[in-house]
């Protein structure tokens, strides 16, 4: 072979050389990505991958926590936006709507009303017998049941606390139940 000609394609352990691959010259060298470039081209890259992996991670996180969030107060916000579309009532409206054909005493939810709407921030006027505000879940009874023994001269057991269900109604009846057995 003359040294300007193409030389022929090597066989290397019986694989025959690609068809469609140009003939190198001789001398040509190959381009091959050693270890050293390829660690330069990570050291570069992958800063930059991770910085952005990152950033689209903590806004995937940020979004997760705001959905999260809206979504566990939707059964509250529904409430409200429930209680504040209600007409008011006022204290005989009240007992006569609701109680009125009951064991209910009529002073029990007048003294009652105030106690349980200031301890859920409900306008009183708004309230009715079946409200039980998704919050009840999370919050602590104590002071409640505290001011509804203060104001009715009762000691609730904390096995009559467990069978109040957090509503209004439940609450109510219970005190009817408790001054009915003592009266008689």
């Amino acid at each position: 072979m003359t040294s300007g000609s193409p030389s022929p394609p090597a066989t290397i352990r019986g694989i025959e050389p690609n068809p469609y691959e140009a003939p190198k010259e001789a001398g040509e060298a190959t381009v091959h990505f050693g270890l050293r470039t390829l660690l330069v081209i990570l050291s570069v890259q992958l800063p930059l991958t991770w910085l952005a992996f990152r950033s689209a991670a903590w806004v995937a996180i940020l979004a997760i926590v705001t959905i999260a969030t809206w979504i566990s107060f939707w059964p509250e916000r529904r409430f409200r936006r429930e209680i504040a579309e209600r007409k008011s009532l006022d204290d005989a409206q009240f007992f006569n709507e609701f109680y009125a054909d009951s064991d209910v005493r009529s002073d029990i939810p007048l003294r009652l009303r105030p106690i349980y709407c200031k301890f859920f921030e409900i306008e009183v006027g708004k309230l009715r017998p079946h409200d039980r505000p998704p919050e009840i879940v999370e919050l602590d009874m104590v002071d409640l049941i505290q001011d509804i023994e203060t104001e009715f001269g009762v000691t609730i057991s904390d096995k009559d606390a467990e069978r109040i269900d957090g509503s209004f109604d439940s609450i109510a009846r219970y005190l009817a139940e408790r001054a009915h057995s003592a009266s008689g």
